[in-house]
């Protein structure tokens, strides 16, 4: 029987210590870097090319695989280099039309993506669509409602891996 209670006596004091604990919300504040509370990007690794060597390198460059759904909010595309020249970093002029050639949208978008020579990769942006009701044409259409589009992918510039 005193074994009994010596088992009930620390028992009995841990839940009476516990019963006036509660459990309470902590925020967790996470400190932004200075360097990129305004915004401010480094710089990115390579050499950006000049005109010259810029349209010789862009006309090896291809994009392919356009792909948006209309529930969708991104977009992705491959590009292929089949240039001579590793490339490190793109900036592309992505302009949206519909199926009657009047522009829906355009932007700019600076593609931080490693890219050897002769190899494909695979790019995912956040789609400018942000209500969802517009599909790029040669995917799937919605079962109702929603507006085809297609797209022209130009390549403004190029940094070459160093």
């Amino acid at each position: 029987m005193s074994r009994i209670y010596s088992l009930i006596l620390p028992l009995a004091i841990i839940l009476g210590s516990c019963s006036g604990m509660e459990a309470r919300k902590v925020a967790l504040r996470l400190k932004v870097p200075q360097e990129l509370q305004k915004g401010a990007l480094p710089a990115p690794v390579g050499e950006p090319l000049d005109s010259v060597a810029m349209a010789v390198v862009a006309d090896s460059i291809r994009f392919a695989g356009f792909e948006k759904n209309a529930s969708s909010t991104v977009e992705s595309f491959f590009v292929t280099n089949n240039s001579n020249v590793a490339i490190r970093r793109m900036s592309v002029r992505i302009t949206y039309r519909d199926l009657e050639g009047r522009m829906l949208h355009r932007r700019e978008e600076d593609l931080d993506v490693e890219l050897p020579q002769s190899e494909t990769r695979r790019v995912s942006l956040k789609s400018f669509d942000t209500q969802k009701n517009l599909y790029y044409y040669r995917s799937n259409p919605p079962r109702k409602g929603g507006m085809p589009f297609t797209v022209d992918i130009e390549l403004t510039a190029i940094w070459r891996c160093l």
